[in-house]
């Protein structure tokens, strides 16, 4: 199955001054939703304090393709915020 991603962010930093990475890595930094979709279904929205989303669970992330909006904003925000502080699975491309 293929999961599309988008993730929603806010910071005291300054995305466009700092870069991605260090975006990613600012205490203050974290989201305020991420929406995905599987396949052709319907678009989903996570918020912080939710469950971890199944697509995103260790027993699933080996076996799904992921497609983000902007992969190389979102892998950062996935590998330093998800992954860490909300309890999602780590990406084997991640």
């Amino acid at each position: 199955m293929t999961v599309y991603g988008d993730i929603e962010t806010f910071s005291q930093s300054n995305l466009k001054e700092c870069g991605d990475y260090n975006y990613a890595i600012d205490p203050s930094t974290d989201l305020h939703f991420f929406c995905y979709a599987i396949d052709d279904g319907e678009v989903q929205v996570w918020r912080p304090g939710d469950p971890v989303p199944t697509p995103f669970t260790a027993a699933a992330v080996e076996h799904n393709n992921y497609s983000w909006w902007n992969w190389s904003f979102e892998r950062n925000i996935y590998a330093e915020i998800l992954v860490p502080r909300h309890g999602f699975a780590r990406q084997p491309a991640i």
